[in-house]
């Protein structure tokens, strides 16, 4: 039961961490003027302007 919270605990963890960069890169522009990718349209609903 344990190694199970352990488990739970990193996905948990590791979730948060691909949402805030998700929330980052939603918020942010590429430095390079030549190229821009596509952003996804579910990431868009994070933007904050």
């Amino acid at each position: 039961m344990k190694n199970e919270n352990r488990k739970n605990g990193a996905m948990n963890i590791i979730n948060k961490c691909a949402k805030a960069m998700a929330v980052y890169t939603a918020n942010s522009a590429c430095m390079w003027a030549a190229h821009q990718p596509k952003v996804p349209q579910e990431v868009r609903k994070f933007r904050k302007f």
